[in-house]
């Protein structure tokens, strides 16, 4: 509420709130995705925030402005920033706020099972059913930069970057968990300790540890340096 009235206050526009249970939604947004998405981190946290507020209208005005405060805040609490330029920053709130796709990147995957972006946003990487490769792609252009030969025999049901954005690890419905050179495009480790489909991923900050886990409810932690 504060951060909303010092918008106004600032930029102009109307005070009040127009619907109190689309404001809280729009804070508790962050919330769950924290306490359910265990892949989830900071720039996903502060993102929650500005699509919570921008696409809601839970204020009378400054809806976007308050999202995009909200967003910055949490980074800055956070010990992050937002390092783009004003027109770009513009643009990418009011695609938010319009939810009109910036960009669609074409597959001959057979579905795509899970997606992740680089720490530094400018590449993402996809998983597909066909079990057979994890395609990394250039953000700013849609066009795909390298395609890794996964080896999982099913599907690959998530992926993962580390903190660093060096290394990219794999889950598939085979039960491996594999590592990946992004640079090199090559395969650097493969972990098997789940007997079901591996559904999450995660790296620890410090990156030296990576997290996943199953369909029959194990976790598994693994030293990415020394493998299993």
């Amino acid at each position: 509420m504060a951060i909303h009235a010092q918008q106004i206050e600032r930029y102009g526009g109307s005070h009040g709130v127009t619907d109190s249970n689309v404001v809280l939604s729009a804070l508790a947004r962050a919330r769950n995705m924290w306490a359910y998405d265990s892949t989830s981190d900071i720039a996903d946290l502060a993102a929650a925030y500005l699509v919570g507020f921008a696409r809601s209208q839970g204020f009378s005005d400054g809806n976007k402005r308050t999202g995009l405060a909200c967003a910055l805040v949490f980074l800055s609490l956070n010990g992050a920033a937002l390092n783009v330029k004003s027109s770009e920053l513009f643009v990418l709130v009011m695609d938010v706020a319009t939810g009109q796709a910036v960009l669609t990147l074409m597959s001959d995957m057979n579905g795509v099972e899970s997606v992740a972006f680089s720490p530094d946003g400018k590449t993402l990487a996809s998983g597909g059913r066909d079990g057979r490769t994890v395609k990394l792609w250039d953000v700013a252009t849609g066009q795909i930069v390298r395609v890794l030969s996964s080896e999982h025999t099913y599907g690959v049901n998530s992926v993962a970057f580390s903190p660093d954005g060096k290394t990219l690890a794999s889950g598939g419905g085979d039960g491996t968990v594999k590592l990946w050179d992004v640079a090199m495009g090559q395969l650097v480790l493969t972990f098997s300790g789940h007997r079901a489909l591996v559904s999450s991923l995660a790296f620890a900050p410090d990156g030296k540890t990576l997290a996943s886990g199953d369909y029959e409810g194990t976790v598994n932690l693994w030293d990415v340096a020394t493998g299993p």
